[in-house]
């Protein structure tokens, strides 16, 4: 429905990227559609690190591909610093993809394996002609060192070192978005902090706009300064990473939250909270996507889809019966 998502929207001068009412699908044989996005909305401020979290298959990698038209949405819009960004075709798409760079989930497997590590991170460079200068930079900013570090190949290192080489050639370009595709979600726990450390030392030391992806609404809360829930395809809850864990008031929330340990609140246990398999998003249920496994579903949830509303001054919630008091905003038509 158009607009659903928009009741978070900030003023355009506020706002790096905006994406409203985007769509994506994919032909799943048989003429029928795999809804992987069905009109999410979000904006992320200059500086700022946005989390966007879900179970696999809830559309949140696919959604933050799009955004480089990798793929090309279907539906909706994209504007990064108030330039659109769907539609745009050859050069001009080129052009503009440099100023967003991504990271991706499986660090040794995204880096080519028979170049050596300052090819790898100059490849960038020497695509655009803009001078390899910044290349040591790079390696010394993830933490490499670049006399012993740029003639080796991948399978020399570990898998947090080859997520660092990711980094200095995602940053290399001198990217205003960096979109994180659960950068951490492949490494060990250990491992994990110390990546995330960097990414918050490297945001700030490059004034850096995040996307950060994952499927662990504990490392997401950490590291955001907004969180984005999403279920099939739909936003469920946009808050700020402290309200999403202290007063998280859509069922999913609950639910993920829920099954964090240590989460530090009162929750049922997780199984009380959500059951059953994710639908197919090749047929997702009328209404409210969650209500084949929500305990609270009612006759309405799945005659009316529930619109992103505000219900407190940094918490929206696309639910007919949020679990948080106070007072509801009227739904965005």
């Amino acid at each position: 429905m158009a607009g659903s998502g928009s009741a978070h929207l900030r003023a355009p001068e506020e706002v790096l990227l905006r994406v409203e009412d985007l769509v994506v699908e994919f032909p799943a044989g048989h003429g029928r559609r795999v809804h992987a996005v069905s009109g999410v909305s979000f904006d992320v401020a200059r500086g700022e690190t946005l989390g966007i979290v879900g179970e696999s298959g809830c559309g949140k990698s696919t959604a933050a591909r799009a955004l480089m038209q990798l793929p090309a949405p279907l539906g909706g819009s994209i504007r990064l610093d108030g330039v659109e960004l769907t539609g745009l075709r050859g050069e001009t798409l080129r052009r503009t993809r440099r100023r967003l760079q991504m990271i991706f989930q499986d660090p040794i497997s995204s880096l080519n394996p028979r170049r050596r590590v300052r090819d790898i991170v100059a490849e960038g460079p020497r695509v655009w002609g803009t001078g390899e200068e910044r290349v040591d930079e790079m390696l010394e900013a993830v933490g490499l060192d670049p006399a012993t570090a740029s003639d080796r190949r991948p399978h020399e290192f570990s898998g947090g070192q080859c997520q660092r080489i990711s980094i200095a050639r995602a940053l290399v370009l001198d990217p205003e978005v960096v979109i994180c595709d659960e950068p951490v979600s492949a490494l060990d726990v250990s491992v994990q902090a110390q990546i995330l450390s960097l990414l918050e030392e490297l945001k700030k030391r490059y004034g850096l706009t995040l996307v950060f992806i994952a499927h662990d609404l504990a490392v997401v809360k950490n590291v955001s300064d907004r969180v984005l829930v999403m279920y099939l395809g739909k936003t469920c809850e946009l808050a700020s990473g402290d309200t999403l864990v202290r007063r998280p008031a859509h069922p999913y929330t609950r639910a993920l939250l829920a099954s964090v340990p240590r989460s530090g609140l009162a929750l049922p246990p997780a199984d009380r909270l959500i059951s059953g398999e994710p639908p197919s998003p090749v047929t997702p249920p009328s209404g409210c996507r969650f209500r084949t496994r929500c305990p609270a579903a009612a006759p309405r949830c799945a005659a009316e889809e529930p619109l992103m509303r505000r219900i407190g001054p940094d918490q929206w919630v696309a639910c007919h019966h949020p679990q948080t008091p106070g007072r509801e905003e009227p739904p965005v038509s």
